[in-house]
């Protein structure tokens, strides 16, 4: 049996969303992942530490921290996959996009699916 249009429309939205990190892409545009439109004034101090971090750091290392905020932010669109899996496989939760309930897919789960659609992979491989 093969997913539904639904289901694949949710997991690759998904897929985009875990390619889009606020803090990987402040990180590489300004050198930091702080609020880049508020004035150092109006930082917390936990900001302000973090933004004089990232000022010691150089570039190459900023760009390895980007891509670890990245991975982690990934790593949680992973784990909200999850709990939707649990959630529709044994809780009776339902899904619709579009106004077309999501199924499941019989042979996988969605963080699974995530994974291999992050990867590349073709829905008709999956």
């Amino acid at each position: 049996m093969k997913t539904n249009e639904a289901y694949r429309r949710l997991i690759d939205a998904m897929v985009i969303i875990s390619g889009r990190s606020v803090s990987a892409g402040r990180t590489i545009t300004y050198g930091h992942p702080v609020r880049p439109d508020a004035p150092d004034s109006a930082l917390s101090d936990e900001e302000k530490k973090l933004k004089a971090i990232f000022a010691r750091l150089n570039d190459q290392d900023r760009q390895v921290l980007a891509r670890a905020f990245l991975t982690e932010h990934q790593s949680g669109v992973h784990d909200v996959a999850a709990l939707l899996q649990e959630a529709t496989t044994n809780h009776n939760m339902k899904i619709t996009w579009d106004g077309q309930t999501v199924g499941a897919n019989p042979s996988s789960t969605m963080q699974n699916d995530l994974i291999k659609r992050v990867g590349g992979e073709d829905w008709e491989k999956i």
